[in-house]
């Protein structure tokens, strides 16, 4: 309950932190964009829809029809080393449970051929040794490296990142402050899969890489819905979070 509380506090405090502004000296092209406008709730609020600087100033010149499309989803989360972590965890997993076999097994094998079959005592007890460590030391070290290889690989600590779904398009970029680290522009059909993992929803869009949107920060739409969302145009989902 306490880890919950704290991330609903992480995403609340994320969602009230103000976008930089434009810049004055005309480089509004690589600014961070004016985030869409807050929530309302209550059945009778209008839909939201992005206003036009989010295009400007994030994805190049806007296109009038699309700044009138409704937000069907929204997500605008922190991206740090919790997050990483987070994806780290889930994308090492079948290697880690992989080596855990794999590495005991040779270790065996070399006891048996090289030591008992060969009536070297030592040297078969020395490899079934090294094979009973070989265990925890996968389990505990190749993640631990995973996550450090992860962390070290996001833009930034302590960035943010805002997921936006409209009617025909998907937006993404994470940014910290009045820096813009990415943005990008793409359809629901370059959606590879969704995973859902602890309290994360991760959404590849190739084998290796993947949005990571924590369900608590959505203030569009449910993480279900969007789940939903993605069944219906053909991208797989798994895990907890489908």
């Amino acid at each position: 309950m306490d880890e919950e509380k704290k991330r609903g506090e992480r995403c609340e405090e994320n969602a009230d932190r103000p976008s930089a502004a434009a810049d004055p000296a005309g480089n509004a092209g690589r600014e961070v964009a004016a985030t869409a406008a807050e929530m309302h709730s209550g059945p009778e609020t209008a839909a939201e829809t992005l206003p036009p600087d989010v295009f400007t100033r994030d994805f190049g010149d806007p296109d009038p029809a699309a700044l009138r499309e409704e937000i069907l989803f929204r997500v605008k989360n922190p991206l740090g080393e919790r997050e990483a972590r987070a994806l780290a965890d889930y994308s090492s997993r079948k290697f880690t449970i992989c080596f855990a076999i794999c590495i005991p097994v040779i270790f065996l094998l070399l006891a048996w051929a090289l030591g008992f079959a060969d009536h070297d005592l030592a040297f078969g007890i020395a490899m079934c040794v090294i094979a009973a460590a070989s265990i925890p030391a996968v389990v505990i070290g190749f993640p631990a490296l995973v996550r450090k290889n992860t962390v070290r690989s996001l833009v930034s600590a302590d960035a943010e990142a805002e997921f936006i779904v409209t009617e025909t398009k998907i937006l993404s970029r994470a940014f910290r402050g009045d820096r813009v680290f990415s943005s990008a522009e793409l359809n629901v059909g370059q959606l590879v899969r969704a995973v859902g993992y602890k309290n994360y929803l991760f959404v590849y869009i190739s084998n290796t890489q993947a949005y990571i949107l924590d369900t608590a920060c959505f203030t569009v739409g449910t993480p279900e819905d969007f789940a939903e969302y993605l069944r219906s145009h053909g991208v797989p989902v798994f895990g907890k979070g489908g």
